[in-house]
């Protein structure tokens, strides 16, 4: 019963406040940044599901469908675009061609502020830097690929980009 209640606790927090969760993703690993609005899709979305997997969570903080590339949540989306527009996260945009940009975000002091002030647990912190540690630096293909392989099932329009 004690563990169900302290189960309760975390679910609370993390859903009443899910911005915490993606401040504690760009913090971790002494605050890596991640390359890509694909590859912070594709992380918090193995966390999460790390997370309930080891029953930590009971429910989920961000609602995940599948698109173009895998699980992607809007609500996520507007949540990071807020984090930046409130300075808690830093966002730049490389230039890499004509037509194509690199976002890479980090979190700023004020964001791990934030974070400090709501301590997340530190079952928490964990599975989130062993998830980030294991796949921040992967290339993004095989991300993507291994979030097919262990979490989803491929749509159709995906199914072409994992199998080619």
């Amino acid at each position: 019963m004690k563990n169900m209640n302290w189960n309760f606790k975390v679910d609370m927090m993390l859903i009443e406040n899910p911005q915490l969760f993606i401040l504690a993703i760009l913090a971790a690993n002494n605050g890596q940044a991640i390359y890509g609005r694909t590859r912070l899709m594709k992380l918090a979305y193995i966390i999460q599901e790390e997370l309930k997997k080891r029953g930590i969570l009971t429910k989920d903080i961000y609602p995940f469908q599948n698109y173009y590339y895998g699980p992607y949540s809007f609500k996520l989306r507007e949540d990071l675009d807020t984090l930046v527009k409130n300075g808690l996260i830093l966002h730049q945009e490389n230039i890499l061609g004509d037509f194509i940009k690199e976002n890479i975000y980090r979190i700023t002091d004020k964001g791990l502020k934030e974070l400090m002030q709501n301590q997340l647990n530190e079952k928490i912190m964990k599975v989130i830097e062993e998830v980030k540690k294991k796949y921040n630096t992967m290339p993004l293909f095989s991300l993507v690929r291994e979030v097919y392989k262990k979490y989803v099932q491929p749509t159709l329009c995906t199914r072409k980009l994992i199998t080619t």
